[in-house]
């Protein structure tokens, strides 16, 4: 058995799905669509700070754009 992280204990599927993509692939699928989401409204809004409205953004909305979690797989 090797230390691939399939065979690693404790590290799940959506863990070896994303630790075999690049660099650009993993931010294109992890962060780009919620932060591009979050660019938008600021641009849209405006605000006075805007790095603590896209923070904001991001907390808030961050459950839209994770991936639902099978809770029989955990």
């Amino acid at each position: 058995m090797s230390d691939t992280p399939e065979n690693t204990p404790g590290i799940s599927q959506d863990q070896c799905n994303t630790t075999s993509l690049s660099t650009r692939q993993y931010l294109d699928q992890a962060v780009v669509p919620i932060l591009l989401q979050a660019m938008g409204a600021c641009a849209k809004e405006r605000p006075e700070d805007p790095i603590a409205y896209v923070a904001n953004y991001l907390l808030k909305e961050k459950s839209r754009f994770q991936p639902h979690k099978d809770p029989t797989t955990q």
